[in-house]
């Protein structure tokens, strides 16, 4: 669209300025409390490193949150290895937000040809990537290797890969299945 602007939007915090509970320990507390749930304040920290490990993704946060009353933050903290099938339930959710898998699966099949086919292959990547490492993973004849950073960047837009700035030059990040390893 003429004149639109594309505004990233981050995952919300885990813990606030102030070292009080960020916007995801609130959110993930607000919604377990409107399942009937609430959870006390002694517990807020494994809230805040369940949310750390959805890396405050708001639609993962509430969609754990909904996950509450069936494995209790035990099970949430259990599960987070396999977030794919963990995220999944809420009754009154539209079916492509139901869970990350089917939230992604939709956002997949909006893509082409060709950037389901980047996608796919730089899914292998278990670290951050360049553009470079990216075209020359299968040394693509289709799309071509001049049409990868054009791609990557497209994915990025889209939020089916994480862009970030680094002094080598901007690296790519697949989404995960699994939590990302903090170091």
């Amino acid at each position: 669209m003429p004149f639109e602007r594309v505004f990233p939007v981050p995952g919300l915090s885990i813990e606030a300025d102030d070292g009080g509970p960020g916007d995801a320990v609130e959110l993930f507390v607000e919604r377990a409390a409107a399942t009937g749930n609430p959870l006390p304040r002694r517990v807020w920290e494994r809230v805040a490193a369940v949310c750390r490990g959805l890396d405050g993704v708001a639609l993962a946060v509430e969609l754990a949150a909904a996950r509450i009353p069936s494995l209790g933050l035990d099970g949430l903290e259990a599960g987070l290895a396999d977030l794919l099938r963990l995220l999944t339930g809420g009754r009154r959710i539209d079916d492509r937000h139901r869970s990350l898998r089917s939230a992604l699966d939709w956002s997949y099949a909006l893509l082409d040809e060709g950037e389901q086919a980047v996608l796919r292959r730089v899914s292998v990547f278990a670290a951050p990537f360049t553009a470079n490492a990216a075209a020359v993973l299968a040394g693509w004849s289709s799309p071509g290797p001049d049409a990868v950073p054009a791609i990557l960047a497209g994915l990025a837009e889209q939020s089916l890969l994480v862009a970030s700035a680094d002094p080598g030059g901007t690296r790519y990040r697949a989404l995960e299945d699994d939590p990302p390893v903090r170091q």
